[in-house]
């Protein structure tokens, strides 16, 4: 029987990450967020990396024997992607001002420089190889896809660009001029990308506060490694565990307390602290999978392509080590492995009709998903709206039919309580009032019945017993002591939650817990709150 249209050569490593994935799930402090990802982001969840696995395969098998052609649109999309950035960076966007980039650097449609960055340095390489290959347009879109990498100010994806393009040199030679360099000229051009990935960390002096605040982020993702070495925190959970064992040095360079980091900014660091050495080792494996891959490519008919598919990985790589990408960077990474491993396989192989069926459930089941989530976050986005435009009884409403339809997302739950808040503030009769109040302490127990592990949950919880207590009654008070008291165990330096403990204390008469609270705030209000 003929082989199964996949990338064979894959199929192991991604089977040792799917395990340690499921293994690291099963020992999650937080397995309904390992499971489905961070709010807003959805990048790292057990779900997406599943998902990710099958674009993979798909690419593989679509794309068998059009793979160049494959190529070839991706760097046109490329180009389309920095036409948008650099249509901002001027000022020219019809939809997102200049005003509101952040620090004046694109974004494009990904919504982050760092993100766009990602994109392009992944891109860029293809853009490369499509300029020897097709001419004016490939040059076309190499310059274009230069120009918006310019306007991200992403140093990482400078980078990641600069070693993606050392690499297609190393492989390739100097496809723009249509010849090939000896191997000694193509060894140095892998010996620059190199020394310019052990040479980055000079490049500090340029932004000392950003940089130190990314050096504590790695030193808090070793420390967190370390205390659960072999199956890590639960995937995707690296903002839960950062909160809670963040140092000062991290508060200083950021100076304030509320900023918090998702990601550890560096690939290896993010899977050793939340999917242990396991995950770590299977995390490694796939990508010398990848390599291996890629050398069987090299040696076939379409060396061009297949050195621009492994250049814009090697690029991916070198960004990776210090900045965090976006879900829809890595599904283009996802489908440029499936490419270039598709280049290195026999061909005439017929696909699997099991795979692609799984393939296909899959994305109609994510498709399903992402309906009720566009759902929710609509009617959220909606609740905010009426929150600010003083519509407090609509806002309640929206609120509640988005959490009906996401219960455990804390995200919502938040703003939630804080617009019950402010609806409590507007009205004062005590019907009105009750009804809030018990819609407050309901959010609070779905929360930490959902998300036990979360400071997020403590915090919602404590607050809407803290509202209870202000404006109804006392015997709630050790509730939201409690609750707070929990929250503080998972982040001790967050100041908004810090304000809520010393309110409570106050109102409890406690002058001891409060004038701890008081030297906490104090200490922190040295580095910034």
């Amino acid at each position: 029987p003929k082989a199964p249209d996949r990338p064979r050569a894959l199929d192991l490593p991604l089977a040792a990450c799917a395990a340690a994935l499921a293994l690291s799930l099963a020992f999650s402090i937080d397995p309904s967020l390992s499971l489905a990802g961070r709010y807003n982001t959805w990048s790292h969840g057990v779900w997406t990396c599943a998902l990710y696995a099958a674009l993979l395969w798909a690419a593989a098998a679509a794309f068998r024997g059009a793979e160049v052609r494959a190529l070839r649109w991706l760097a046109a999309l490329s180009a389309v992607i920095a036409l948008d950035a650099l249509a901002q960076k001027a000022g020219l966007d019809p939809w997102i001002s200049r005003d509101i980039l952040p620090q004046g650097r694109a974004v494009a449609t990904l919504g982050s420089p760092i993100d766009l960055g990602g994109a392009l340095a992944l891109l860029s390489p293809l853009t490369i190889e499509a300029a020897a290959s097709t001419g004016p347009l490939g040059w076309i879109a190499a310059a274009l896809t230069a120009g918006a990498l310019w306007a991200t100010a992403s140093r990482g994806a400078w980078l990641g660009a600069v070693c993606g393009a050392l690499t297609l040199v190393a492989l390739d030679g100097l496809p723009w001029l249509g010849r090939r360099l000896p191997k000694g000229a193509r060894a140095a051009a892998a010996g620059l990308a190199l020394a310019a990935l052990i040479c980055a960390p000079l490049a500090s002096v340029v932004r000392p506060r950003v940089d130190a605040a990314r050096v504590a982020v790695w030193k808090t993702a070793w420390r967190v490694f370390e205390l659960r070495p072999l199956a890590g925190f639960g995937p995707d959970t690296f903002e839960a565990i950062f909160r809670r064992y963040r140092g000062e040095d991290f508060v200083q360079a950021m100076h304030t307390s509320t900023s918090q980091q998702a990601y550890a900014h560096n690939d290896v660091l993010q899977a050793l602290a939340t999917m242990g050495v396991l995950g770590a080792a299977a995390y490694l494996w796939l990508l010398a999978a990848l390599v291996l891959a890629a050398r069987r490519a090299l040696k076939g008919p379409s060396r061009a392509a297949a050195a621009s598919a492994a250049a814009g990985l090697a690029a991916l790589f070198v960004n990776l080590k210090f900045n965090p990408v976006s879900l829809e960077v890595l599904a283009l990474a996802a489908a440029l492995a499936g490419i270039l491993s598709s280049l290195g396989e026999p061909s005439g192989r017929k696909g699997s009709r099991l795979l692609y069926g799984a393939v296909a459930a899959l994305g109609v089941v994510s498709l399903a998903a992402v309906g009720r989530l566009w759902r929710a976050d609509r009617l959220h986005q909606q609740a905010r709206e009426d929150a600010k435009a003083g519509r407090w009884e609509q806002s309640i409403d929206k609120h509640r039919a988005a959490l009906a339809l996401t219960p455990c997302e804390l995200a919502f739950g938040i703003d939630y309580v804080n617009d019950l808040g402010g609806a409590l503030n507007a009205t004062h009769d005590v019907p009105a009032r009750l009804k809030l109040l018990a819609y407050g302490t309901e959010e609070g127990k779905t929360a930490v019945r959902c998300r036990p592990s979360s400071v997020d949950a403590h915090y919602i919880a404590g607050v809407a017993e803290l509202y209870y207590v202000q404006l109804a009654s006392t015997d709630h008070l050790p509730l939201a002591q409690r609750e707070l008291d929990e929250a503080l165990e998972f982040d001790p330096m967050f100041w908004p939650l810090l304000s809520a403990r010393l309110q409570a204390a106050r109102l409890a008469g406690d002058a001891v817990k409060a004038a701890e609270i008081q030297a906490r705030i104090d200490h922190l209000a040295i580095f910034g709150r």
